[in-house]
């Protein structure tokens, strides 16, 4: 009791130390007896005999982190922060929910095809055909958007829904969208490019993330764009997908990508000129 009390009196470290405990399955999984037991489990075999076994590993973990999360979420809120999940999203959801999520999906949609267009007219990624029947790349897809959507979805909860928008409520937001984005980038620790992609992947992209959530005060823009991202960047360059013939180095990395989603940013950020805080205000 003592404790509880203590960390709704210390309102930024409750957010903060919330924000760790919640990200607690991200590092369990590298030790290898938690990841041998994960990997020998038969939803593991289920999913890698559907989706590839480097994504059914990535599924396996979300799913789980989603769980945890959702745990930790309602525990926390409940008894902490003495209140309901539905009363714990300071910003109110819009009306029109649909219309939020699928302007962030289909924008981040363009975005990520743009680099990938640009592989394809100069030739650094081949297609040579596809890898399955259409009925089977569907079914892949399906399962593979459902699986994210969990795990999508209670990040958004956990670093915009709550973390960002408490600590923007208490302290400046945008030191409030700085340490949402390091809390973030500690949540993905991992990526095929080392720190780099961790930094431009991860850290880059939730501070984005946190801005674009501030400014239209709802989760669900981010959500969309946080969907696609994951979607496209964990199943499009599966080898069930399509037979790809990778002809220069470059093509397999996220650096075109990467660029272009900062510029995309960077566009976004003056034009609606989020260097001023009212424009970031929580309430």
């Amino acid at each position: 009791m003592k404790f509880q009390k203590l960390l709704k009196q210390y309102r930024l470290v409750n957010v903060v130390l919330f924000g760790l405990v919640a990200i607690v399955p991200v590092y369990i999984f590298t030790i290898p007896y938690f990841r041998e037991l994960y990997l020998s489990t038969s939803i593991y075999a289920w999913l890698a005999s559907i989706i590839d076994e480097r994504v059914a590993r990535s599924a396996l973990a979300r799913l789980v982190a989603f769980v945890w999360g959702l745990s930790v979420f309602s525990w926390w809120t409940r008894y902490v922060d003495g209140r309901l999940i539905r009363d714990s999203i300071l910003f109110q959801p819009p009306r029109k929910k649909l219309q939020y999520f699928a302007a962030g999906f289909f924008v981040m949609l363009g975005v990520v095809a743009i680099p990938f267009c640009i592989k394809l007219f100069t030739e650094a990624v081949i297609i040579e055909g596809l890898s399955q029947n259409i009925l089977y790349i569907f079914y892949y897809f399906f399962i593979s958007a459902i699986i994210f959507s969990f795990n999508v979805f209670i990040e958004e909860l956990i670093f915009r829904g709550y973390i960002l928008q408490n600590l923007a409520l208490r302290i400046n937001p945008q030191l409030a969208c700085f340490l949402s984005a390091f809390l973030f980038m500690v949540a993905h620790p991992f990526h095929s490019l080392g720190i780099y992609g961790v930094l431009a992947q991860a850290g880059l992209g939730g501070l984005a993330f946190a801005y674009i959530a501030l400014y239209y005060r709802s989760i669900y823009v981010t959500f969309g764009i946080h969907l696609c991202s994951n979607l496209v960047s964990n199943s499009f360059y599966s080898p069930k997908i399509f037979h790809l013939s990778i002809q220069d180095h470059w093509a397999n990395t996220f650096d075109l990508f990467q660029v272009i989603w900062i510029i995309a940013f960077l566009l976004f950020f003056f034009f609606h000129k989020l260097w001023r805080t009212r424009n970031l205000q929580a309430t």
